[in-house]
């Protein structure tokens, strides 16, 4: 065989080498995931330190279950214990105890769009009047006030024990506290603890 055979061959070897080890890189785009008006939403908070929580969603209309919502649109995991869920203002705030972190998603595709840190181990979130919220946690011995602009943890309020649930009644938040079998009462406007029960 000669020289220029071998040329080609070699030549024609590499180019096919070359073209079969090039790869589109561009990233495809998230799957659509419905959000329409009367879907229910599912947390599923998943197993202490494994990373597994997801969020799913139920057609009541077409009785359909969708999973991983989360994961699919923004390709990545929630996080650790999805502790729980709230819509405010156009928004979804998931509340991700183990994780010390509340996400926040468009309500209209579930893209991440932000995300709040600073917190011990949260577990539920009430948004107020303005661009506030207030955080409720495990470990921390308060509830945190929560700026949803600037994303800032601007006040804590001190409450010994583990704080819960949290509901406003006119201007008055109620805190239930599992550490002490008390219930505590804030003022919606200053912030500030009043009494407990």
């Amino acid at each position: 065989m000669g020289k220029q055979a071998l040329y080609t061959i070699g030549l024609t070897l590499l180019m096919a080498t070359l073209w079969s080890s090039c790869k589109d890189d561009s990233q495809p785009k998230p799957p659509a995931v419905s959000t329409k008006p009367g879907l229910i939403y599912l947390i599923n908070e998943g197993n202490f330190q494994w990373g597994n929580a997801s969020l799913a969603s139920y057609d009541p209309e077409k009785k359909e279950f969708t999973d991983k919502l989360y994961e699919s649109v923004n390709g990545f995991p929630i996080g650790d214990v999805f502790q729980s869920m709230v819509r405010h203002n156009g928004a979804f705030y998931l509340v991700l105890n183990n994780s010390g972190k509340i996400l926040q998603l468009d309500t209209s595709n579930l893209e991440l769009k932000r995300t709040f840190s600073g917190f011990t181990s949260p577990r539920y979130m009430l948004p107020l009047q303005g661009d506030k919220a207030l955080v409720t946690d495990l470990y921390s011995k308060s509830v945190s006030v929560l700026d949803l602009v600037s994303g800032s943890i601007t006040k804590t309020v001190r409450i010994d024990g583990w704080t819960e649930q949290i509901l406003q009644i006119e201007d008055e938040i109620w805190i239930g506290n599992r550490g002490n079998n008390k219930v505590y009462l804030l003022d919606a406007n200053a912030l500030t603890l009043k009494d407990s029960l």
